[in-house]
């Protein structure tokens, strides 16, 4: 088994032609008629964003292209849709290798010198090159400046949001919406301002975008499956195990990775008790101490835990939700209102995926993990006789599970206590809004997908008629063609 600071993974059990007048007035309806269609896929696309909601589990690699060398070996491997470059860095022999290339006498300056985009490239060519300590150095360097980055943007964005709270407009008088669009113009003021400062300090290109296929790589962990290999290769094998357990726990059922894990875990120079997320969310390590010592009955120690753990979390979420504000690539010019709703569902359906992410804990699952911050807080409050706070997270768990016969029991076992009041019985203000925030935004989203379906059928059904026009038309100028090439020719033989 591993150590707790390994909760909760399960590694054990897991990869003819006419005349062109004839044509005209047909090909000026037709442009008007796509121009309709490329209004309406605008106004869809708000639609997909939302009844993609449900897809949004975190990925798992179950088609992992593995490439098995010997039981006790390290497996080199990645998923089959990565890029050719990482395709081809399939099945590396796991024997200790002696970095050769000339061209690498400085990495940490070579790294430090490339944008994010192009040092990722420049790790994944060090790992293919078999550079492995400039591959260890690489990614390190991508992890440090990406969390950086992400931090720098998170910061400005939450500055600015706080700063415009109590904002003073222009004029008083809310006249069609315009407070909101004010806030906004000085809120985006703000962000140039401190995004200015930021880059002052820290370069000019500290803040440059990153494409989203690399972004997208580092959500994923990616680079810990090369990292691992890498820390191999310098028999750095603690620092191995932990990065493929780091990576393990956004892919659970990695069979490949897992069997690595397993490797690793019998090699004498690694400790399981040493193993850990390198990726792990603040709260977690506070959660997990607080079960350890609710477990143990040290109550007071198991409320500091999961308070503090409690704070963390809706600290992190905010974080993930306010990151995803960033920008969309709509693909095409949309009117005013169709680009402001399809943005604001682009970053509503990001925004919803924040607690999946946060849920997964070192791997496991859990999708009451917020909810069950309250379950231990009412017990454990409980033992150490504060009925009161004892109640309101009784009242808080209900918010997200009101029909929980456990809890419900629980209730009615304090309310028949001595001195207990009816108002007791009040949630915890941080719940209230957590819940009310979380059912106003599936409502949206729902509504999104449900009313705009019937805009999606009959888009379908137009698309099918405007291809259907298509086959027969083609037809025609077919059937047209060879009428008049049998005419020219009944011609030419009379000649």
């Amino acid at each position: 088994m591993l150590s707790e600071n390994m909760y909760c993974i399960q590694y054990a059990n897991s990869h003819s032609r006419v005349e062109t007048g004839d044509w005209l007035c047909v090909i000026m309806y037709r442009f008007k008629f796509i121009s309709f269609l490329f209004f309406i896929i605008a106004v869809l696309s708000i639609a997909n964003a939302s009844s993609e909601l449900l897809d949004n589990e975190l990925s798992i690699d179950d088609d992992d292209d593995v490439k098995k060398n010997n039981d006790d070996k390290v497996i080199d491997g990645f998923d089959e849709d990565d890029d050719d470059d990482e395709q081809g860095a399939i099945a590396t022999p796991a024997v200790w290798k002696k970095s050769t290339d000339e061209n690498y006498d400085d990495p940490i300056s070579d790294f430090e010198s490339l944008n994010l985009d192009d040092a990722y490239e420049h790790a994944v060519q060090s790992y293919l090159d078999d550079n492995f300590d400039d591959c260890i150095d690489g990614f390190n360097n991508i992890i440090k400046r990406y969390k950086k980055y992400r931090n720098a943007v998170i910061n400005c964005r939450t500055k600015c949001r706080k700063d415009l709270l109590n904002f003073t407009p222009i004029l008083m008088s809310d006249i069609e919406d315009l407070h909101f669009y004010e806030k906004k113009i000085r809120e985006t003021l703000c962000l140039l301002e401190c995004n200015q400062d930021y880059r002052d300090v820290a370069g000019s290109q500290a803040l440059r975008r990153l494409q989203r296929e690399t972004e997208q790589k580092l959500m994923d962990l990616k680079h810990y499956e090369y990292l691992h290999i890498c820390y191999y290769q310098r028999s750095r094998f603690q620092d191995a195990a932990n990065a493929i357990f780091t990576y393990l726990t956004r892919h659970p059922k990695s069979e490949m990775s897992i069997k690595n894990l397993r490797y690793y875990l019998s090699l004498p120079e690694v400790k399981d008790s040493d193993i850990i997320n390198l990726e792990s969310a603040p709260f977690v390590n506070y959660y997990i101490n607080g079960v350890k010592a609710y477990e143990d009955e040290f109550y007071d120690d198991a409320v500091e835990q999961f308070e503090t753990s409690l704070r963390e979390y809706m600290k992190a979420e905010d974080e993930c939700r306010i990151y995803c504000e960033g920008s969309f690539d709509q693909g095409w010019l949309l009117e005013f209102t169709s680009s402001v709703a399809n943005h604001f569902a682009y970053c509503l359906k990001c925004k919803r995926s924040c607690s999946q992410f946060l849920n997964n804990l070192n791997g496991d699952y859990q999708h009451d993990l917020l909810a069950s911050h309250y379950n231990y807080l009412q017990f454990a409050y409980y033992k150490l006789g504060d009925i009161k706070r004892t109640c309101q997270a009784v009242e808080s768990y209900l918010l997200f599970f009101p029909a929980d016969e456990t809890m419900l029991n629980n209730k009615d076992y304090y309310s028949n206590l001595p001195k207990v009041k009816a108002n007791y019985f009040t949630p915890r203000e941080e719940a209230v809004f957590y819940v009310k925030r979380q059912e106003y935004e599936l409502r949206i989203l729902k509504f999104i997908s449900e009313d705009f379906s019937a805009i999606d059928a009959r888009l379908d059904a137009m698309k099918k008629k405007l291809i259907q026009q298509d086959i027969n038309n083609n037809e025609e100028d077919d059937n047209l063609g060879k009428a008049d090439a049998r005419i020219h020719l009944r011609r030419g033989y009379r000649y």
